[in-house]
């Protein structure tokens, strides 16, 4: 079994490399690059690596190998995304090839439009990003650390050491960090995942919805 927020989707093959560009194809391309979420961290603290593959991985990725089981994986972030994938024409592990997101699925669905896509990563982008400034002034680093990673940090904090506003300060960033978490889990993650976090949890109001309104 793969372990729990590793990137894992066999059944949904894309492309390393695009054929010749078609109004679909550029469409994925552009979400894609305006994107990176499953390769930076924010919605996965790994992926799977198939089996066989580990030894023709790039050496960079083959250094952060474990195996859970008998799933082996690599930690993210990828150390070949530098705000964009640096080895996306060279060989790669397969995952990175096969994985489409939920976004993608909805957008070849025409249950999302494109432009709608595309706000949504902005808005995500920009709600994490906020998150990872605020934290990193919460915490006093200045390290630049993943969103899945401040998140389990922020999850596994002993708030009764905290002063009373360093306390304060961490529960409201804590609260932004699992909506931002359920909203990325409603729009990237399979449904499944988000039908069992619905099922566990209150759900946060419609983002779509937020930003087909033109909400900051």
């Amino acid at each position: 079994m793969p372990l729990p927020g590793t990137i894992t989707d066999p059944e949904s093959p894309r492309p390393a490399v695009y054929p010749d560009e078609t109004p679909e194809t550029s469409v994925e391309q552009r979400i894609c690059l305006a994107c990176g979420f499953c390769c930076d961290g924010t919605l996965f603290d790994s992926a799977i690596v198939e089996p066989g593959e580990r030894d023709r991985l790039p050496v960079k990725i083959s250094a952060r190998t474990g195996i859970s089981g008998q799933q082996e994986y690599f930690t993210l972030p990828c150390p070949y995304f530098q705000g964009k994938c640096t080895i996306y024409e060279k060989h790669k592990a397969e995952i990175c090839s096969c994985f489409r997101c939920r976004l993608l699925k909805d957008v070849a669905a025409n249950e999302l439009t494109s432009a709608e896509a595309m706000q949504i990563i902005h808005m995500a982008g920009t709600c994490r990003n906020e998150i990872i400034k605020a934290f990193q002034e919460v915490w006093q680093v200045t390290e630049e650390l993943s969103f899945r990673l401040i998140l389990d940090r922020l999850n596994g904090a002993e708030l009764n050491d905290q002063t009373e506003p360093r306390r304060r300060a961490l529960r409201l960033l804590i609260a932004r960090g699992n909506i931002l978490d359920t909203l990325l889990t409603r729009y990237f993650k399979p449904k499944q995942e988000f039908n069992r976090m619905k099922a566990s949890v209150p759900v946060c109001s419609d983002f779509k919805g937020k930003v087909a309104k033109g909400y900051e």
